[in-house]
């Protein structure tokens, strides 16, 4: 299931045992439960089953697009890596496709 553990001070809200952060093989981070188990030899998992993926943070900076002069934004993925990129970009789940400005700095 996940590489490397760390526990956390939080409890999971489904059975009360304590959260672990872990880190998956591609380098996502996510919460899980700790009394959940992956068994190998059965290729089966065993125990709570929560599970809480992190999501991206955003951070309004003072900086206008170069393209379109709107608000740049400071955007933390949840595998740590950071970018610069404009307000006005969004995505849309319904077309799969990214709308308006299309300005990106990965840092």
């Amino acid at each position: 299931m996940a590489d490397q553990t760390e526990e956390k001070a939080e409890i999971c809200p489904k059975c009360g045992s304590p959260l672990v952060e872990a880190t998956t093989k591609t380098g996502k981070k996510l919460k899980r439960c700790s009394t959940n188990v992956w068994d190998p030899a059965t290729r089966t998992s065993s125990g709570c089953d929560y599970v809480e993926w992190p999501k991206a943070s955003v951070e309004e900076l003072d900086e206008d697009c170069p393209e379109c002069g709107a608000k740049l934004v400071l955007m933390h993925t949840a595998t740590g890596k950071q970018l610069k990129k404009c307000s006005t970009s969004k995505w849309n789940r319904a077309t799969k496709t990214a709308e308006g400005c299309t300005y990106v700095q990965w840092m």
